[in-house]
């Protein structure tokens, strides 16, 4: 949700700074757009790197060995 927010405010900001400056509200919308777009492409990129960058921090699974003999059988006393 944080995200979007960034996004949709870079969005609003850009088109509301070419409003002012008189350009038509469509070409306004489409550049408020494409700079959210950009800012969002740069941002998945640098979390990727992040992630690439941290690696793994988890410890292995212990291993644990399986018996493949069968179980004995229960001593029953007479």
């Amino acid at each position: 949700m944080l995200g979007l927010a960034v996004l949709s405010a870079v969005a609003i900001t850009r088109t509301d700074h070419l409003m002012a400056a008189r350009v038509s509200p469509v070409l306004a919308s489409d550049a408020g757009y494409h700079q959210a777009l950009l800012a969002g492409a740069i941002m998945m990129a640098a979390a990727a790197l992040v992630a690439l960058r941290i690696g793994n921090t988890r410890k292995p699974a212990p291993l644990v060995m399986v018996s493949t003999e069968p179980a004995p059988e229960p001593y029953h006393s007479k």
